[in-house]
């Protein structure tokens, strides 16, 4: 069983905390956030109590800009760490945080929750017996009064994407595909490389939107009703398995077997795709 200090207990952080409160492969043994919602005495607002505790492992869901001290902090006293997305602010920070790890010998995930979704899984086997050329991929993802300050739309809502992308397509190297921006804001991004679209926005109702077309299938998912339609056939997903839980337990087999995941390359790969087109 592995001993678990969360950083961050926001909307998110109590998200992953009830999902890991009835895994058996964590314990919960310190929490630290702004107040003490019913957390009892495993609660903390000092973080220096979560690295200085006897935690195995500390998830940080805190602001993005407050993810590289803590992730640094973690790593320096010996914990593996979970870190939500993006992993950091800048390029830079992500090379020391993961020459860090490497280093100290220590695990750095980061949560990468769609990797474990079943509908992007089926959707990855469908791609994978496929073996054409991709004509085009459209995404649109919105989120509806979304309070984020510290994150253009672009390193949050969109950074799913990316990742998506990456996953579905085998290391999908967009690196090198010069974007086009139809639109750009703090809020709200239209951005084109070649045949692929990702529109992101937080201020419009709720979307989660992908089409994909290749020379032999045509893919249809809306995530949010569960919709996922191959060439015009409706395809029944398994969705009893909770797409977080199903992250940790892929995590905890990674620690278990001494594996990496490759997610904070795939997360260094996007920062670095953002910042040499300057988006």
């Amino acid at each position: 069983m592995i001993k678990v200090g969360i950083i961050g207990m926001g909307y998110w952080g109590n998200v992953l905390y009830n999902s890991l409160y009835n895994n058996e492969n964590y314990q919960i043994t310190k929490v630290c956030g702004r107040e003490n919602n019913n957390y009892g005495d495993i609660f903390t607002n000092n973080h220096m109590d979560v690295m200085e505790s006897d935690v195995d492992m500390v998830i940080i869901s805190t602001q993005t800009k407050y993810h590289y001290d803590n992730i640094i902090l973690s790593l320096e006293h010996g914990k593996d760490v979970i870190v939500e997305k993006p992993i950091c602010l800048t390029k830079t920070e992500a090379e020391k945080v993961i020459k860090l790890s490497n280093e100290n010998g220590l695990k750095l995930f980061v949560d990468h929750i769609y990797s474990t979704n079943p509908f992007i899984l089926k959707i990855k086997e469908v791609i994978n017996n496929d073996g054409s050329k991709l004509l085009n991929y459209k995404s649109f993802r919105y989120n509806e009064n979304c309070n984020l300050y510290d994150t253009s739309i672009i390193e949050n809502l969109m950074y799913h994407d990316f990742y998506i992308l990456n996953y579905i397509f085998k290391n999908f190297d967009f690196y090198n595909l010069k974007p086009k921006i139809n639109y750009r804001s703090f809020e709200y991004c239209d951005l084109q490389m070649g045949n692929i679209r990702f529109v992101s926005s937080y201020n419009d109702k709720k979307t989660r939107i992908i089409d994909i077309e290749t020379e032999n299938n045509k893919i249809y998912w809306d995530e949010l009703d569960g919709t996922l339609i191959v060439n015009n056939e409706q395809i029944k997903v398994n969705t009893l398995i909770d797409n977080i839980n199903h992250k940790f337990n892929d995590i905890y087999t990674h620690i278990k077997n001494g594996t990496d995941d490759n997610s904070k390359i795939i997360s260094l790969n996007i920062l670095k795709f953002i910042e040499k087109y300057e988006l």
